[in-house]
């Protein structure tokens, strides 16, 4: 089949969850859940790598090869028009008010933000969320064209990555990364580099029959989904002030587990919910809405202040609905376009 009903829930889930974790920061500390809302960007790195290395493998059964110039430039219509339209933006409006107090900070990590190198710095500014995109490009860069020559390697070379992003997980890298680059807490990008390569170990998986086999064994039926969407909760629930380490793993394996009860069969009972109209629709926009929501957060901090309502709950579902508008109406204007130049590269 061409695309997988429950992706754009799951990626709905992970976006309402970013969103929360930016508006509810002062949310009761036994609430720990509210405080784990980063980990959305988790489950996106673990679709992310899945679905493009699945449609990778398509593509060099159906036509004998992986053609990397189509993929580039399906990757680029897709990534960098909304994400070069903001930066744009942003760079005007400091040159319209250079007096601003994020001026400085903007100008000194611009050079970062424009190359998609911003994970490899402390903050990167109002786009400090861009560490993530940065982090799947730099991936995007590397990894398909190990699909494409070494083939057979790529799932040895994809575990030597797993275990080194373990070493870095639990710590044992500490010293090394410290003497080197006088970094006392490793960047965060190595540690959550693992989901996707979690996604791309099991869309090579799913690619062979004995493969799919055995992942139906293991979750192929209709309840496992909502047993490991409760397991995978109950884990980020566990109080901890750093879930590094067995923590972390956990639940890196439990949001691969969760994606792959999604994907083996269309049937699961959880499409239901991830299939509902508006559920996906928040997750085919999800992308402009990672980018936009704490733009979002000031105008509904704005609006709320007019409104004289200072609760900090208040904050989370305006600022998601300011959200979506934007997003649906950048979808809508910008990124059709380009969405269906897209198209015409398609594998």
């Amino acid at each position: 089949q061409s695309r997988f009903g429950s992706l754009d829930g799951l990626r709905c889930a992970s976006i309402v969850g970013v969103v929360l974790h930016h508006t509810w920061m002062n949310a009761p500390e036994w609430l720990t859940l509210a405080h784990r809302g980063f980990l959305g960007v988790d489950m996106f790195f673990a679709i992310s790598g899945y679905l493009i290395v699945t449609l990778l493998l398509r593509e060099e059964r159906k036509n004998g090869q992986i053609s990397l110039s189509r993929f580039y430039t399906r990757r680029m219509l897709r990534i960098f028009p909304i994400y070069y339209f903001i930066l744009g933006a942003l760079t005007l409006l400091m040159l319209i008010k250079p007096g601003a107090n994020e001026a400085p900070k903007f100008w000194a990590s611009l050079p970062y933000l424009v190359t998609y190198t911003s994970n490899w710095v402390a903050d990167a500014s109002i786009l400090a969320i861009a560490w993530s995109l940065a982090t799947e490009e730099q991936f995007y860069i590397f990894w398909p064209p190990v699909e494409r020559f070494l083939r057979g390697w790529a799932v040895p070379v994809m575990l030597a990555f797993v275990v080194v992003n373990q070493a870095v997980n639990f710590g044992l890298t500490d010293k090394l990364v410290f003497e080197k680059w006088g970094w006392h807490d490793t960047p965060v990008w190595q540690i959550t580099f693992t989901p996707i390569c979690l996604g791309v170990l099991l869309a090579h998986l799913l690619n062979s029959p004995r493969g799919f086999g055995w992942a139906w064994q293991a979750v192929g039926h209709r309840a496992v989904a909502p047993v490991l969407l409760a397991a995978l909760l109950a884990v980020c629930a566990l109080p901890a002030g750093d879930i590094s380490g067995v923590h972390r793993l956990g639940i890196h394996l439990l949001i691969t587990g969760l994606l792959a009860a999604c994907v083996v069969r269309e049937d699961h009972l959880l499409a239901g919910m991830l299939q509902w109209r508006i559920v996906v629709r928040i997750g085919v926009v999800s992308y402009g809405m990672y980018l936009y929501h704490m733009f979002a957060r000031h105008g509904a901090e704005v609006l709320l202040g007019r409104a004289g309502i200072e609760s900090q709950l208040a904050l989370f579902p305006v600022t998601l609905a300011l959200t979506y508008l934007v997003s649906e109406l950048s979808y809508r204007t910008l990124e059709a376009f380009f969405l269906n130049l897209k198209s015409r590269f398609s594998a």
